[in-house]
């Protein structure tokens, strides 16, 4: 499926002559999406519109032109099989019937519609290669581009420290970086034939940022610009998310508790009320499909298949995996779901690097923890004294917390080929994995474990 996505700001009756245009070359192509950044009177589409059905997305304040393209990736990713992306501003649009075709049928992921008379040699575009199929220019316009899904799922999106200008060729750059394209700036030949580009035309509309001020940007955009040049890093396109996750596994023994746990989701109840009350986005993962979800408005159901006995393992292992999928995670807890409540906002004070972890009054050497962390009893003894941490509620940037499961799991791994796994879940490599990294716990990240308190300074409530 084809997908098009319009950028707009305060250019109303430009937007109507390219919905126009859209909408007499449609022939139900697929998707049509428009991003109003800001526009100081707010965009209401026509009722004109025929074959085009367009959703409307709108940033009630502008958030610059990277943001906007990348609300139009996010929203096109999202439509179910939508293999190919077009990204127009609103003075750009189709001209013929069968324009997108010369595009989709390339073999090349990205192309941009290149073609438009110079209005001075500084905008010149030197063209660098032709053939029947491809041109390539020394640098590009960006007016539209063009897509493959696998393009956008290796690089990403648009780098938000390009608010307006260079963010089409920093991304086409990364494209290219990646060993994906032919060349950066390249175009199917006689674009011209297919795309109208306004901005050349003999009296080209207005440009919605003042020229001293694009200039200004121009000088910061083109240092960053070269500074960046030649990578190929993922730039997350989504909405940046600050995510809870949990699990109940239900479908073997709780090793902890000596019994399995009820297939009941009533059981994280308390903490999905706690965390709808302070408007904080979560995700459950469950693993019998016997299950019936709660309806609870800000939390996910997520069934997934388990890939090992011990439930206390599969958690690292699944929180690991959801948050490989989701680099636009940005904080994230990851807490037991039986026994925890939230009680203030918990995303506020975090900061990047830093693991928050609970703990218990108990020492790292007591006789529980000995006696049923065999494969981590050598470092139990070596830190005897230290104070026992409690991994039922940590939290981090992204990066801190896939460090910690990581770690979690290379323990675990090694231990079970050691032949000689701890029996009790993952406390043990819980307490060797957490102190190796840079971590903060005490009363400010929970409440003291098994006290059955609140107070107005802890973040969570565990026990």
């Amino acid at each position: 499926m084809i997908g098009v996505a319009i950028t707009t700001k305060d250019r109303h009756d430009l937007l109507k002559k390219a919905l126009t245009y859209h909408d007499k070359h449609w022939h139900g192509i697929g998707a049509l999406i428009v991003v109003d950044d800001g526009s100081e009177t707010p965009v209401q589409l026509p009722d004109w519109v025929g074959a085009v059905k367009p959703k409307l997305i709108r940033h009630e304040q502008s958030m610059g032109i990277s943001a906007a393209k990348n609300r139009c990736l996010e929203a096109l990713m999202a439509e179910p099989n939508c293999e190919h992306l077009f990204l127009f501003d609103d003075d750009s649009w189709p001209i013929c019937d069968g324009w997108h075709k010369p595009y989709t049928t390339s073999p090349e992921p990205h192309l941009q519609a290149n073609y438009a008379p110079a209005v001075s040699r500084w905008n010149q575009l030197w063209e660098i290669y032709r053939t029947p199929r491809l041109v390539a220019h020394h640098c590009g316009r960006g007016h539209m581009l063009y897509f493959k899904r696998k393009a956008i799922e290796r690089v990403g999106g648009f780098d938000l420290r390009f608010k307006y200008g260079f963010e089409h060729l920093e991304v086409s750059e990364r494209i290219y970086a990646a060993g994906l394209t032919s060349f950066p700036y390249q175009d199917v030949p006689k674009s011209e034939k297919y795309i109208h580009w306004a901005d050349a035309e003999d009296d080209p509309p207005p440009s919605t940022i003042p020229r001293m001020e694009r200039r200004l940007l121009n000088a910061e955009n083109l240092a960053l610009f070269e500074s960046i040049k030649g990578r190929d890093t993922y730039v997350p396109y989504q909405q940046p998310r600050d995510i809870v996750l949990t699990c109940l596994f239900t479908t073997t023994p709780d090793p902890q508790w000596g019994h399995t746990w009820d297939t009941d989701p009533k059981i994280v109840r308390s903490l999905m009320q706690s965390l709808m009350v302070h408007g904080v986005e979560s995700v459950t993962f469950y693993d019998d499909p016997r299950l019936e979800p709660l309806q609870d408005g800000w939390n996910t159901w997520q069934p997934i298949h388990r890939g090992v006995a011990d439930p206390y393992i599969e958690r690292w292992m699944t929180y690991r995996r959801w948050l490989v999928q989701h680099p636009e995670a940005r904080w994230v807890w990851c807490v037991d779901g039986s026994d925890v409540e939230l009680l203030q906002e918990p995303f506020a004070e975090m900061r990047p690097g830093v693991l928050y972890c609970g703990y218990e009054d108990e020492i790292c050497a007591k006789p529980w923890m000995l006696k049923n962390h065999p494969a981590s009893q050598e470092w139990l003894e070596d830190n005897a004294t230290r104070t026992l941490l409690n991994p039922g509620v940590v939290g981090g940037d992204r990066r801190t917390v896939m460090e910690l499961c990581d770690r979690i799991i290379k323990l675990y791994s090694w231990a079970t080929v050691e032949g000689e796994l701890d029996r009790r879940g993952d406390m043990g490599y819980a307490q060797r994995a957490i102190y190796a990294m840079n971590y903060e716990t005490g009363p400010r990240i929970v409440t003291a474990f098994k006290r059955d308190e609140r107070n107005d300074h802890s973040l969570w409530k565990h026990k």
